[in-house]
């Protein structure tokens, strides 16, 4: 009998009995490297978020960008893995910045008081979670951001 195996590391997903996280990387720019989080972020799916940042900024790439527009649930735990991202960038002379789009992740960040605190980026293309897929805000196909490793 084996084990089970990682998922591959562009690709992410936790599941549990309510909850669900994928998280898709991105990169478009040589020094710039998005994680576009799908699903829901909280405290069990946190340390698969914080897993999947922490690989990235071994990387060291100058900006690192999370992309929380596509998230349908944010609870304490994703602000907390934003400010662990920030200081880390910080304390090493890079830079974080968010992409929040118009639903749960802005309304959290502007009722917090921390959308002034990052850089927020405005809406990028969305990444289809089930088929990795870019896609603009018309809906058409955007083959520069597909999911896959550097």
């Amino acid at each position: 009998m084996t084990g089970p195996t990682e998922p591959p590391p562009d690709t992410l997903p936790a599941t549990g009995a309510a909850t669900a996280l994928r998280v898709v990387r991105r990169q478009e720019e040589p020094d710039r490297m998005e994680l576009v989080l799908h699903g829901e972020l909280d405290i069990t799916t946190f340390p698969i978020a914080q897993r999947e940042i922490s690989s990235v900024q071994d990387q060291r790439p100058a900006i690192l960008v999370l992309d929380m527009a596509e998230l349908a649930y944010l609870d304490s735990s994703g602000i907390r893995l934003v400010l662990l991202a920030q200081q880390h960038a910080d304390d090493s002379g890079r830079k974080v910045a968010v992409r929040l789009g118009d639903g749960q992740a802005r309304r959290l960040f502007d009722m917090l008081g921390l959308a002034d605190r990052f850089d927020v980026l405005d809406a990028g293309p969305a990444i289809d979670a089930d088929t990795d897929t870019a896609r603009r805000p018309d809906g058409t196909a955007d083959d520069r951001g597909q999911g896959s490793s550097p």
